[in-house]
């Protein structure tokens, strides 16, 4: 892209926008290369346009959930190294809080318990930073607007990219009031990724997609995550719906635990986001290494 100097009678705006524009050349620079690794067997994220993750047609993305510090902060960085092995294409990490209104019994209990061990957001960052080198896959961190607010919207963004961070959801964050934050997140290289929900219309989807980066998380239920026995009705004309009408690759998540759920949705979206099915057996000190392999095996 290239800069519109005028060649002539460049006054104070004009070189305020081109300032602007090289700024946000740079922005989409640093998140290219934050997030255009190759993920092992599956598909490349390149940056496209608005800075987003980029999922090629030829595969499809396995996000893997966990809270940091679940059974410790031990298992946590072995999880970080060792996913990518198993077929996990994104890493999401569960920053603890004491009242995470969107999430079921299973990962409300994992923070109940990483608080109980004293993880915090600056430890979560240190895991990250002590591990990046180790993890060829990008890394979301899911958290709380409260404790965005607490440190500081700046403040945190800045800490989140130094510390090897690529995305960020906050569930409690809902789109218009996610804008300003969304962009802040942009011109620093962190992609803001934004949920949409089942009774979300057409052209709001285009709207909230537009605003954010990386990825479209369609939550697949009303209510909170955890496993359910079934998937909803009609979700498979649902997803189609969403997909057309994001300008981002769509990942789907809450209520996936089983590979079936995977097999019954994968043709529909760009990616499936697996949190309590693993969860639950890290909150029971087991590794989940097999399931999240028998989950990516369910791609195929």
């Amino acid at each position: 892209m290239r800069v519109p100097f005028r060649p002539r009678r460049q006054g104070h705006g004009d070189r305020e926008k081109s300032r602007a524009e090289l700024q946000k050349m740079k922005s989409q620079k640093r998140i290219a290369s934050a997030l255009s690794g190759t993920v092992p067997n599956t598909i490349k994220f390149s940056v496209f346009e608005g800075c987003g993750i980029n999922a090629a047609a030829r595969g499809k993305a396995l996000n893997i959930f966990f809270v940091a510090g679940v059974p410790d902060m031990k298992t946590s960085a072995e999880a970080l190294r060792k996913l990518p092995a198993c077929g996990c294409d994104i890493i999401e990490i569960g920053v603890p809080y004491s009242d995470p209104l969107a999430d079921g019994p299973v990962i409300r209990g994992a923070y109940t318990m990483a608080l109980k061990k004293g993880v915090t957001l600056k430890k979560v960052l240190e895991l990250v930073k002590a591990e990046r080198k180790n993890v060829p896959v990008p890394i979301v961190l899911m958290i709380y607007s409260n404790l965005v607010l607490r440190k500081g919207a700046d403040n945190f963004i800045r800490e989140a990219v130094g510390s090897g961070v690529n995305g960020v959801i906050v569930p409690d964050m809902m789109y218009p009031y996610s804008k300003d934050f969304a962009l802040l997140c942009r011109e620093s290289g962190l992609a803001f990724i934004p949920l949409v929900a089942p009774a979300t219309e057409k052209e709001r989807i285009k709207e909230i997609s537009a605003s954010g980066d990386g990825f479209l998380y369609y939550v697949n239920v009303e209510g909170i995550t955890g496993a359910r026995e079934k998937l909803p009705a009609g979700i498979a004309s649902r997803l189609r719906e969403v997909s057309e009408a994001s300008v981002l690759p769509v990942m789907s998540g809450f209520g996936i635990p089983r590979p079936e759920h995977v097999k019954a949705i994968k043709k529909y979206v760009d990616g499936v986001i697996v949190g309590s099915a693993v969860q639950k057996e890290l909150n029971a000190g087991r590794k989940p290494w097999a399931l999240v392999k028998e989950l990516k095996c369910s791609f195929s």
